[in-house]
């Protein structure tokens, strides 16, 4: 956790370049931890796997480009991709959002607005939200509320959800055939790209839009939602 919050910090934000830093996280720090993580880490060294510029790549690629709402969407990202590192491999749905997207495919996924497992329907489909970011039927409604929850959690699971996709994403080149987001999560890799970027978005807006909450409150939300987490 140390080791990203360093990175993200210092090559991300700040925009320092050192290449020696990215070749020691692939060369060194794999003997301490799993390649999933160490190349999730290098991803805030070098900004993504390719030179293929694609609307998420460059959203996530210029950090000093950012308006002051994704600034703030990175921060609350950041805080919430620290907070899965720290969590046991496979302890929840987070986590295999983040590093093993393949593992939802057939299971029924918290934040989803439709009763069935990913893999009958697309990803896409199994957690659709109206243009307004209200459930499309009484049956979507009753789904998502089977559990209680309320629709600043649904706001947030998926937010949170999308926002680990697009991390996993951006380290997969975009010609990788051999991946979960061609057929069975997404229709194909690209789609799943422009896809995920697109909800993520939504998804932070909705919080702010529909919940009637200031930025400063968006935030405070999102961390209290990821502390939560932590403490389960």
């Amino acid at each position: 956790v140390s080791v990203f919050l360093a990175v993200y910090n210092y090559f991300y934000i700040e925009e320092h370049q050192s290449p020696e830093v990215g070749d020691l996280l692939k060369t060194k720090m794999i003997l301490y931890m799993p390649s999933s993580y160490t190349n999730l880490i290098s991803l805030f060294v070098g900004g993504g796997s390719d030179t293929d510029i694609d609307q998420l790549q460059t959203m996530f690629s210029t950090p000093k480009a950012q308006n002051n709402d994704m600034k703030d969407m990175w921060q609350c990202a950041a805080h919430l991709i620290a907070s899965i590192i720290g969590m046991p491999d496979k302890s929840n749905h987070f986590w295999s959002h983040l590093f093993y997207p393949e593992g939802l495919v057939g299971t029924y996924i918290p934040g989803s607005t439709y009763e069935g497992p990913v893999g009958r329907n697309m990803y896409d489909e199994v957690t659709v939200l109206s243009d307004t970011g209200y459930c499309l039927s009484q049956e979507s409604y009753q789904h998502i509320t089977r559990g209680t929850m309320s629709l600043p959690c649904l706001y947030f699971i998926q937010w949170a959800n999308y926002t680990c996709l697009c991390v996993h994403l951006l380290g997969l080149s975009k010609n990788e055939v051999d991946s979960p987001f061609e057929g069975q999560l997404f229709s194909n890799l690209q789609m799943a790209r422009n896809i995920c970027k697109k909800r993520m978005e939504k998804a932070w807006i909705l919080m702010l839009q529909n919940l009637a909450i200031t930025t400063e409150q968006r935030e405070m939300l999102v961390k209290l939602c990821v502390g939560r987490i932590l403490h389960k």
